[in-house]
Protein backbone atom coordinates (compact mmCIF):
# COMPACT_ATOMS: atom_id res chain seq x y z
CA UNK A 1 0.00 0.00 0.00
CA UNK A 2 1.02 3.58 0.64
CA UNK A 3 2.81 3.62 3.06
CA UNK A 4 4.99 0.38 2.50
CA UNK A 5 5.85 1.99 -0.95
CA UNK A 6 6.39 5.58 0.49
CA UNK A 7 8.59 4.64 3.59
CA UNK A 8 10.64 2.25 1.18
CA UNK A 9 11.34 5.18 -1.14
CA UNK A 10 12.12 8.09 2.30
CA UNK A 11 14.59 4.70 3.69
CA UNK A 12 15.94 4.23 0.12
CA UNK A 13 16.92 8.26 -0.23
CA UNK A 14 18.43 8.22 3.00
CA UNK A 15 20.59 5.54 2.63
CA UNK A 16 22.07 7.55 -0.44
CA UNK A 17 22.59 10.57 1.81
CA UNK A 18 19.50 12.71 0.43
CA UNK A 19 17.42 12.95 3.40
CA UNK A 20 19.97 14.51 6.56
CA UNK A 21 20.53 12.27 8.83
CA UNK A 22 18.65 14.62 12.04
CA UNK A 23 15.92 15.12 9.96
CA UNK A 24 13.58 12.12 11.79
CA UNK A 25 14.67 14.09 15.09
CA UNK A 26 11.69 15.80 17.17
CA UNK A 27 14.30 19.80 17.18
CA UNK A 28 15.63 19.12 13.52
CA UNK A 29 14.53 22.21 12.57
CA UNK A 30 13.02 22.06 8.95
CA UNK A 31 12.16 25.90 8.34
CA UNK A 32 15.32 26.52 9.70
CA UNK A 33 16.93 24.29 6.85
CA UNK A 34 14.84 25.51 3.80
CA UNK A 35 15.38 29.39 4.53
CA UNK A 36 19.22 28.44 4.06
CA UNK A 37 18.56 26.73 0.72
CA UNK A 38 20.04 23.92 1.60
CA UNK A 39 17.65 21.56 0.52
CA UNK A 40 16.85 19.70 -2.56
CA UNK A 41 12.73 19.17 -2.39
CA UNK A 42 10.08 19.36 0.01
CA UNK A 43 6.18 18.03 -0.12
CA UNK A 44 3.64 20.91 0.95
CA UNK A 45 0.24 22.09 -0.92
CA UNK A 46 0.74 24.82 -3.69
CA UNK A 47 -1.32 27.39 -6.07
CA UNK A 48 0.33 27.43 -8.65
CA UNK A 49 2.77 29.77 -10.86
CA UNK A 50 5.27 29.68 -8.23
CA UNK A 51 3.02 31.69 -5.92
CA UNK A 52 4.04 29.46 -2.95
CA UNK A 53 7.73 29.37 -3.49
CA UNK A 54 7.68 33.05 -3.58
CA UNK A 55 5.53 33.74 -0.51
CA UNK A 56 8.38 31.04 1.26
CA UNK A 57 11.31 33.20 -0.20
CA UNK A 58 9.59 36.44 1.21
CA UNK A 59 9.66 34.75 4.65
CA UNK A 60 12.55 33.42 4.71
CA UNK A 61 15.12 36.27 4.64
CA UNK A 62 17.51 35.00 2.31
CA UNK A 63 17.39 37.47 -0.93
CA UNK A 64 19.40 34.92 -2.82
CA UNK A 65 17.21 31.90 -2.08
CA UNK A 66 15.52 30.17 -5.13
CA UNK A 67 12.67 27.69 -5.43
CA UNK A 68 10.92 26.29 -8.23
CA UNK A 69 7.47 24.09 -7.92
CA UNK A 70 6.72 20.27 -9.41
CA UNK A 71 3.26 19.24 -9.45
CA UNK A 72 2.90 15.83 -8.77
CA UNK A 73 -1.31 15.76 -7.73
CA UNK A 74 -4.56 17.27 -9.55
CA UNK A 75 -5.98 20.37 -7.89
CA UNK A 76 -8.22 19.33 -5.95
CA UNK A 77 -10.64 21.02 -2.81
CA UNK A 78 -10.52 19.40 0.29
CA UNK A 79 -12.55 20.93 3.47
CA UNK A 80 -8.83 21.11 5.53
CA UNK A 81 -7.69 23.70 2.82
CA UNK A 82 -11.17 25.30 2.06
CA UNK A 83 -11.80 26.25 5.73
CA UNK A 84 -8.11 26.85 6.80
CA UNK A 85 -8.23 30.58 6.35
CA UNK A 86 -12.04 30.85 7.72
CA UNK A 87 -11.92 33.50 10.93
CA UNK A 88 -14.61 33.05 13.87
CA UNK A 89 -15.56 34.27 16.90
CA UNK A 90 -14.99 32.17 19.86
CA UNK A 91 -18.33 32.17 21.88
CA UNK A 92 -17.22 33.50 25.14
CA UNK A 93 -15.56 36.77 23.41
CA UNK A 94 -15.96 39.60 25.93
CA UNK A 95 -15.79 41.80 22.19
CA UNK A 96 -17.36 40.13 19.59
CA UNK A 97 -18.66 43.47 17.88
CA UNK A 98 -15.28 44.39 18.04
CA UNK A 99 -14.22 41.22 16.52
CA UNK A 100 -16.53 41.70 13.54
CA UNK A 101 -15.84 44.70 12.86
CA UNK A 102 -11.60 43.67 12.41
CA UNK A 103 -12.86 40.68 10.57
CA UNK A 104 -14.70 43.02 8.00
CA UNK A 105 -11.63 45.37 8.00
CA UNK A 106 -9.54 42.27 7.15
CA UNK A 107 -11.90 41.90 4.21
CA UNK A 108 -11.75 45.42 3.09
CA UNK A 109 -8.74 47.76 3.61
CA UNK A 110 -5.59 46.69 2.26
CA UNK A 111 -3.54 49.44 4.05
CA UNK A 112 -4.66 46.76 7.69
CA UNK A 113 -4.26 43.64 5.35
CA UNK A 114 -0.34 44.89 4.10
CA UNK A 115 0.67 46.12 7.69
CA UNK A 116 -0.47 42.90 8.98
CA UNK A 117 1.43 40.77 6.13
CA UNK A 118 4.41 42.62 5.87
CA UNK A 119 5.15 45.08 8.68
CA UNK A 120 5.55 48.29 9.53
CA UNK A 121 5.99 50.75 5.92
CA UNK A 122 9.60 52.13 6.54
CA UNK A 123 10.86 49.49 8.82
CA UNK A 124 9.78 46.30 7.32
CA UNK A 125 9.22 47.22 3.83
CA UNK A 126 9.32 49.96 1.13
CA UNK A 127 7.15 50.29 -1.73
CA UNK A 128 9.31 49.83 -4.89
CA UNK A 129 9.01 52.14 -8.26
CA UNK A 130 6.06 49.58 -9.86
CA UNK A 131 4.55 49.60 -6.93
CA UNK A 132 5.39 46.36 -5.46
CA UNK A 133 6.62 45.58 -2.01
CA UNK A 134 10.05 45.23 -1.05
CA UNK A 135 10.62 43.37 1.91
CA UNK A 136 13.40 45.16 3.99
CA UNK A 137 13.29 42.98 7.37
CA UNK A 138 11.36 39.87 6.53
CA UNK A 139 11.08 39.77 10.53
CA UNK A 140 7.29 40.62 10.47
CA UNK A 141 6.49 38.68 7.19
CA UNK A 142 4.18 35.61 8.31
CA UNK A 143 3.69 36.51 12.02
CA UNK A 144 -0.05 36.78 11.75
CA UNK A 145 -0.17 33.04 9.70
CA UNK A 146 0.53 32.51 5.95
CA UNK A 147 -0.30 35.08 3.41
CA UNK A 148 -3.19 33.09 2.26
CA UNK A 149 -4.67 33.27 6.37
CA UNK A 150 -5.23 37.20 5.97
CA UNK A 151 -8.66 38.20 4.76
CA UNK A 152 -9.75 39.05 1.42
CA UNK A 153 -6.13 38.01 -0.19
CA UNK A 154 -7.07 39.82 -3.41
CA UNK A 155 -6.66 43.38 -1.88
CA UNK A 156 -2.92 41.99 -0.70
CA UNK A 157 -0.35 43.87 -2.19
CA UNK A 158 2.39 41.78 -4.20
CA UNK A 159 6.03 41.61 -3.16
CA UNK A 160 9.06 42.02 -5.82
CA UNK A 161 9.64 38.22 -5.19
CA UNK A 162 6.13 37.38 -6.65
CA UNK A 163 4.65 37.61 -10.25
CA UNK A 164 3.07 41.16 -10.35
CA UNK A 165 -0.15 39.18 -11.83
CA UNK A 166 -0.11 37.16 -8.69
CA UNK A 167 -3.46 37.61 -7.72
CA UNK A 168 -5.22 36.93 -11.19
CA UNK A 169 -3.19 33.51 -11.70
CA UNK A 170 -4.61 32.36 -8.25
CA UNK A 171 -7.77 33.24 -9.65
CA UNK A 172 -7.32 31.53 -13.00
CA UNK A 173 -5.66 28.66 -10.69
CA UNK A 174 -8.45 27.64 -8.99
CA UNK A 175 -11.71 28.28 -11.37
CA UNK A 176 -10.96 24.71 -12.59
CA UNK A 177 -9.82 22.34 -9.66
CA UNK A 178 -12.26 19.60 -8.43
CA UNK A 179 -14.11 19.42 -5.42
CA UNK A 180 -13.95 16.29 -3.58
CA UNK A 181 -16.53 14.38 -2.94
CA UNK A 182 -15.67 14.88 1.21
CA UNK A 183 -16.11 18.84 0.76
CA UNK A 184 -17.51 19.80 3.67
CA UNK A 185 -17.42 16.68 5.60
CA UNK A 186 -15.98 17.61 9.76
CA UNK A 187 -15.08 14.63 11.72
CA UNK A 188 -16.17 15.20 15.18
CA UNK A 189 -13.25 13.76 17.05
CA UNK A 190 -15.48 13.60 20.68
CA UNK A 191 -16.59 9.98 20.59
CA UNK A 192 -13.38 8.44 19.62
CA UNK A 193 -10.63 10.85 21.94
CA UNK A 194 -9.40 8.23 24.04
CA UNK A 195 -8.20 6.28 21.13
CA UNK A 196 -6.96 9.67 19.07
CA UNK A 197 -5.29 10.41 22.49
CA UNK A 198 -3.56 6.61 22.32
CA UNK A 199 -3.00 7.01 18.45
CA UNK A 200 -0.95 10.65 19.55
CA UNK A 201 1.19 9.04 21.77
CA UNK A 202 2.16 5.66 19.50
CA UNK A 203 2.85 8.24 16.50
CA UNK A 204 5.14 10.69 18.78
CA UNK A 205 8.82 9.71 17.05
CA UNK A 206 8.07 6.80 15.39
CA UNK A 207 5.82 8.80 12.50
CA UNK A 208 8.56 11.05 11.88
CA UNK A 209 11.69 8.39 11.70
CA UNK A 210 9.21 6.66 9.45
CA UNK A 211 8.38 9.50 6.86
CA UNK A 212 12.11 11.04 6.62
CA UNK A 213 13.81 7.31 6.35
CA UNK A 214 15.60 7.53 9.72
CA UNK A 215 14.47 3.52 10.41
CA UNK A 216 13.84 0.77 8.02
CA UNK A 217 10.32 0.40 7.47
CA UNK A 218 10.94 -3.77 6.47
CA UNK A 219 11.29 -4.12 10.17
CA UNK A 220 9.27 -0.83 12.15
CA UNK A 221 6.57 -0.16 10.06
CA UNK A 222 4.89 -3.62 10.95
CA UNK A 223 5.47 -3.08 14.14
CA UNK A 224 3.90 0.44 13.78
CA UNK A 225 0.37 -0.45 12.47
CA UNK A 226 0.00 -3.29 15.21
CA UNK A 227 0.83 -0.34 17.90
CA UNK A 228 -1.83 1.64 15.87
CA UNK A 229 -4.19 -1.05 15.42
CA UNK A 230 -3.90 -1.90 19.85
CA UNK A 231 -4.19 1.67 20.59
CA UNK A 232 -7.77 1.90 18.59
CA UNK A 233 -7.02 2.51 14.53
CA UNK A 234 -10.02 0.39 13.82
CA UNK A 235 -12.16 2.21 15.98
CA UNK A 236 -11.22 5.51 14.68
CA UNK A 237 -11.85 4.52 11.42
CA UNK A 238 -15.13 2.90 11.47
CA UNK A 239 -16.12 5.86 13.47
CA UNK A 240 -14.60 8.42 10.58
CA UNK A 241 -16.74 6.07 8.01
CA UNK A 242 -20.15 6.11 10.29
CA UNK A 243 -19.85 10.12 10.44
CA UNK A 244 -19.11 10.33 6.86
CA UNK A 245 -21.81 8.00 5.77
CA UNK A 246 -24.43 9.67 7.96
CA UNK A 247 -23.10 13.20 6.24
CA UNK A 248 -23.48 12.11 2.64
CA UNK A 249 -26.88 11.14 3.46
CA UNK A 250 -27.88 14.80 4.48
CA UNK A 251 -26.40 16.05 0.85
Amino acid sequence: GWAKDYTGLMREWYNKGWIDPDAGLTTFNTTEVANTGKFFIQPMPLKGSNIKAQELINASGNENLRMGEIYGQPKVNVTTHAGGSMLAIPALSEHPVEAMKFINLMHSDSKLLNMMLFGVEGEHWELADDGRVKIVDSAWYGAHGGAWTLGNTMLQAVSTNEDPNKNRMLIEYSNDSVDHPSLGFRFRTEPVAAELTALSAVADGMHRALMTGYVDPAEELPKYIDDLKAAGLDAVQAEVERQYEEWKATK
